[in-house]
């Protein structure tokens, strides 16, 4: 009598062994056709790839983003002294538990929004960041990104390649913010 669970088990040990090695097969297929050369009729333009316009930091969200930081931070920091200054005063005060727990939350609060605008100028100054080096790679090959023209002029990427320095160091600026 053939024990039915141990021919299942290797049964099913080989289909697993067979379907990863089609797993196998089809990756390295994919990866062949990635590596093959393309004619140069499909090679897309850079600008289709990467739409400089959408990379765009204007100046109005830096202005907001610097002050909303800036408030941020002077707000964490009022909060700060706020519960300092009711702790000390704890010992030779009346103040309650009730307002020492609220400046506890206003911390919290404002360290959570000093936290979130951070993390917002740093995505934004690594998108910045991102696009510059598109600029400066650009300007290397001669390109410029525009699919009206099949040429821009030199001071035209100057130009974009320095406001997107600028705004690089400006996104800078305001994480330098302590």
């Amino acid at each position: 009598m053939i024990n039915t669970n141990i021919t299942t088990q290797y049964s099913s040990k080989r289909i697993l062994a067979y379907r990863r090695s089609l797993t196998a097969v089809f990756i390295i297929i994919g990866l062949m056709s990635a590596v093959v050369p393309c004619p140069a009729q499909n090679i897309v333009p850079l600008a289709d790839l990467v739409p400089l316009q959408d990379l765009d930091v204007r100046t109005t969200d830096l202005i907001r983003l610097a002050e909303s930081y800036c408030d941020a931070l002077r707000d964490m920091k009022i909060a700060q002294m706020n519960l300092d200054t009711l702790t000390s005063l704890r010992g030779t005060a009346v103040v309650s538990q009730l307002e020492v727990r609220i400046a506890n939350v206003n911390v919290s609060a404002a360290q959570r929004k000093v936290t979130i605008l951070r993390a917002i100028a740093e995505k934004e100054l690594a998108a910045a960041q991102a696009k510059l080096d598109i600029l400066e790679q650009m300007e290397k090959v001669g390109g410029n990104g525009d699919k009206t023209t099949s040429e821009a002029p030199a001071s035209q990427n100057r130009v974009r390649i320095s406001q997107a320095r600028a705004t690089t160091n400006i996104l800078q600026m305001i994480l330098d913010m302590k």
